[in-house]
């Protein structure tokens, strides 16, 4: 992977990759929050996402073993949320997790805008494609403050959790745990 270097940053307000994973191809899978618009093409060519409108917002970008771009999304496009971790299935699915404010759009083609019911910030779980299609999202809908640190997958791709939660529950909504 000599071709990819970095990710050009257009805008350098808050950009850190925080971890990437590979997938059963050996294409790598890049993690991380950005602050506005991002070019995630490491060639002379431009793949912007991102807006000025946002604080902080995830971002999943997948390249090839040789570095070539193939996708990338930023997960909302204003306010603020961040990313904590992600893995990826026995179904080679991908499995985020991190904290939202307000709301977050996890699927900028069709607007699946996720709200918090809470005035804090909450946490959200997120299911990919290994095209980068958005499969399900949930936010908590504690009414305490949520964190989000770790997050692994089981033989059977059942999902767990490890954060800190200031209530008593970590709710994602009925029959969800």
């Amino acid at each position: 992977i000599n071709q990819m270097k970095t990710l050009k940053v257009i805008k350098n307000r808050y950009n850190d990759v925080f971890t990437f994973k590979l997938d059963e191809d050996d294409n790598i899978l890049v993690f991380g929050n950005v602050g506005g618009p991002t070019d995630f093409d490491p060639t002379s060519a431009e793949y912007k996402r991102g807006s000025f409108d946002v604080d902080r917002a995830p971002f999943i970008a997948k390249y090839s073993s040789e570095g070539i771009l193939i996708w990338a999304e930023v997960i909302g496009e204003t306010g603020f949320s961040s990313f904590s971790d992600a893995e990826i299935d026995n179904n080679g699915d991908i499995v985020i997790t991190g904290i939202m404010g307000l709301e977050l759009d996890f699927d900028p083609s069709s607007k699946f805008v996720l709200t918090n019911p809470t005035s804090r910030p909450s946490v959200f779980l997120a299911k990919y494609s290994s095209e980068g299609t958005l499969i399900w999202a949930k936010a908590s809908e504690s009414p305490e403050r949520s964190l989000v640190s770790d997050i692994a997958i089981l033989p059977n791709n059942n999902i767990l959790i490890t954060g800190k939660e200031e209530g008593t529950d970590l709710d994602f909504g009925p029959g969800i745990f």
